[in-house]
């Protein structure tokens, strides 16, 4: 019992929050236009802000976990590769095959694990939280962009052009970089900045998952295939996995804890925006984050009873 309130407690705050977007929506408080505006606020602005202010707070070298960077980034680029090899058995359409294998690794890291993880084990996990995101966001882009192209028998010439500008311009990785010398160095920003961002973060994460919710297009979920194998592949295949390796190598605790909320949260929002630019199956990767949105309310709560009742975290 008390694993399982463990469990509900880890998730339970972030996913209502999802759901009063969703209701928000419904009774249309929010629109397009809204979700829209507040999409770009969160992500130019109060990501970045609550990013940099974990980091900066911090000692580098405290929060920088090696092991568990190089198992993320390995894993992501690993199952990215069996992931394609799977898709040509389930997925026969090019404008599709995209959008599943993006949907099978691209997690909403950015909102929903740093929620998670915040949730679970405060200020020390958020901080290596945000460190991993340094390294995940630009493969993420990379791997989506490779998915989106080559099935589609483009050589994304323009591109990876758009994607390194994408890059170097994304305000969460600039955050992050922004961040490391005052982290490395122990720098300790004015009172007035430091309080200023502080306000600013705490905005941050029930803004981005109410919008989430108001987001999400349950109506589109009409097609189950191939969304519902991507979904099953995203929220339980690649998940227990990478677990499994991770457990296997000695991985445990917080660390452990950390990489699982990952690689366990459902798919990105942009993953639709990203397929619907790049002229994929938009309808899919809609269908695919609707899908892994609501069934990771229930996969990653259990996942986190399992591994805290075989003490592992």
């Amino acid at each position: 019992m008390e694993n399982l309130l463990y469990g509900l407690n880890s998730v339970g705050p972030v996913f209502l929050l999802v759901v009063l977007g969703v209701v928000l929506r419904a009774v249309k408080l929010v629109d397009e236009t809204l979700v829209s505006r507040i999409s770009t606020l969160v992500f130019t602005i109060a990501v970045p802000a609550l990013v940099f202010t974990k980091i900066s707070r911090t000692r580098f070298e405290e929060v920088f976990d090696g092991r568990l960077v190089l198992l993320a980034v390995l894993g992501a680029i690993v199952f990215f590769c069996l992931f394609w090899a799977l898709s040509y058995l389930l997925v026969k359409e090019p404008r599709k095959r995209g959008p599943f294998i993006q949907g099978t690794v691209r997690g909403n890291n950015a909102i929903v694990s740093l929620a998670i993880v915040l949730n679970v084990y405060g200020e020390s996990g958020a901080s290596k939280a945000a460190v991993l995101l340094a390294f995940l966001m630009p493969l993420y882009n990379i791997l989506s962009v490779i998915a989106l192209t080559v099935p589609m028998h483009r050589s994304g010439g323009g591109t990876w052009g758009r994607l390194v500008k994408r890059i170097v311009t994304n305000p969460i990785i600039l955050a992050i970089l922004a961040a490391l010398p005052f982290s490395y160095f122990s720098v300790r920003l004015p009172v007035v900045v430091d309080r200023s961002l502080g306000y600013l973060s705490q905005l941050t994460l029930p803004l981005a998952l109410l919008n989430i919710g108001a987001s999400l297009r349950l109506s589109a979920v009409t097609k189950p295939m191939p969304a519902v194998p991507a979904s099953f592949v995203k929220v339980v295949l690649y998940p227990a996995a990478m677990t499994a390796v991770a457990v296997a190598v000695g991985m445990r605790g917080e660390t452990l804890g950390v990489l699982f909320i990952f690689v366990a949260a459902p798919t990105a929002v942009v993953s639709f925006i990203m397929a619907r630019a790049m002229s994929n199956d938009a309808e899919l990767a809609a269908n695919i984050i609707a899908l892994t949105t609501l069934c990771s309310v229930f996969t990653v709560g259990a996942g986190l009873v399992v591994l805290k009742g075989l003490q592992l975290i």
